[in-house]
């Protein structure tokens, strides 16, 4: 496996444990309306979108931009992946909006959950269509030119 590959599917492993734990504690808080189980979900939506995520997101442009940049026919939910990228950022300052609404606590967990639902499909998407893809098409020299332009996350560097 590509190393930069690998370094984006840690970071996709990494997420999914922690929308689990999220999709736990949007039933709890459904179930209880305990003020820590709203407290715990923006805590975790807190650590998904950390320092690194828009650095990950970066760094899957660099590759869907050599895919591009090397006539590589998308498979058309590739496309939509760097809209999806720009669409998270919004759609985390709108549930962070809600973390001091009054809204009762079925709607909040509606829009929670309809995150998840949306970040899972993401990541499906980057890991059996956009990854795949990439390992496939692009030459090492392609991949040359994703390693100059690969930004270093905090939490995790790529070897080698």
């Amino acid at each position: 496996m590509n190393k930069y590959i690998e370094e984006l599917r840690h970071y996709h492993s990494r997420n999914s444990k922690l929308l689990d734990q999220l999709s736990d504690t949007v039933k709890r808080y459904q179930n209880s309306k305990d003020k820590n189980h709203k407290t715990r979900m923006f805590d975790i939506v807190r650590q998904i979108h950390d320092i690194d995520e828009p650095v990950h997101h970066a760094n899957e442009e660099i590759i869907r931009e050599e895919l591009i940049q090397a006539n590589v026919h998308l498979h058309p939910s590739i496309q939509m992946l760097q809209r999806d990228h720009e669409g998270f950022a919004r759609i985390v300052h709108r549930l962070f909006d809600l973390e001091k609404s009054r809204l009762p606590a079925v709607q909040i967990c509606e829009h929670i959950q309809n995150y998840i639902t949306n970040y899972f499909d993401h990541m499906d998407c980057e890991e059996n269509f956009f990854f795949p893809m990439a390992e496939k098409h692009l030459s090492d020299v392609q991949w040359t030119h994703v390693a100059q332009k690969w930004h270093v996350t905090a939490t995790r560097q790529v070897s080698g």
